[in-house]
């Protein structure tokens, strides 16, 4: 069969219109749009399941009332993940701006400021987390007897908020170089550990509540590390080098503006 080839025309149409374009083929942007969308329904999809069967393990080995703790510290757990997510949004949008710009010392100094930035996050997030636990859950309403389960739920989530941070930072990065398939493939090998390690800390070593926000930390950790040694791996400009570990603020800015 003889191959199709595209006539003078249409070749000086797609010329024409990439030139329009600003020199953009926006078919290729759109492809890669969609896969990264893609990934984002995935990665939701993740997070349903796995609170799903949290729910389930909790009320079949520790009761209604460790249920209901769990349910209610999701709302302050959400909260801590939506202020490192959006942090990292910013190591996104202000790396990718670089890297489409082929500005290979502005994608690594984004790096490396990002690390900064992400460091003073998370301790934000850690203190502030671990004296306002309980006032938050007051502010919620939580009942009296499910109170102290909740507290300790979510002052483990606050204080093992380094690992939601590596996994969601190492993240941003890969995806703002193109890469949104390797962060949701370790999302889900996150998601897998979530739940053995609850079942572990649950229902075999009888930590109670304590156990399974515990497996959610411990599994963010290995996922995250895993995902930084990969990154390290395909990108030897990312790793950390002492002449270059230093924040530039100007690219800070931009991180906390964007995020």
């Amino acid at each position: 069969m003889r191959k199709y080839r595209k006539t003078r025309s249409e070749r000086g149409r797609n010329e024409y219109e990439k030139r329009s374009n600003g020199g953009y083929d926006f078919r290729t942007y759109r492809t890669a749009d969609f896969e990264i969308c893609d990934a984002c329904v995935a990665g939701a999809g993740f997070s349903e399941n796995l609170q799903f069967c949290r729910f389930i393990y909790c009320r079949a080995f520790l009761g209604d009332n460790a249920l209901a703790a769990v349910s209610v510290a999701g709302v302050g757990m959400y909260l801590v993940f939506s202020l490192i997510i959006g942090l990292t949004t910013g190591v996104t949008v202000v790396m990718s701006q670089y890297y489409g710009a082929k500005e290979e010392d502005k994608v690594v100094k984004t790096f490396f400021s990002s690390i900064f930035i992400a460091l003073g996050m998370t301790i934000l997030v850690t203190v502030i987390g671990l004296l306002m636990t309980r006032p938050l859950l007051i502010v919620l309403q939580t009942p009296a007897e499910v109170l102290d389960a909740a507290v300790l739920y979510l002052r483990i989530i606050c204080a093992g908020s380094v690992g939601t941070m590596l996994y969601n930072w190492i993240s941003a990065v890969l995806r703002s170089l193109g890469n949104s398939v390797v962060p949701l493939i370790f999302l889900g090998i996150s998601s897998l550990l979530n739940i053995v390690f609850d079942i572990l800390f649950v229902a075999v070593i009888p930590m109670g509540v304590g156990g399974a926000a515990f497996a959610t930390v411990l599994a963010q950790v290995i996922s995250g590390v895993a995902c930084l040694l990969y990154a390290w791996k395909i990108l030897p400009m990312l790793r950390i080098r002492r002449d270059k570990l230093k924040l530039d603020t100007y690219i800070g800015k931009q991180m906390l503006v964007y995020g």
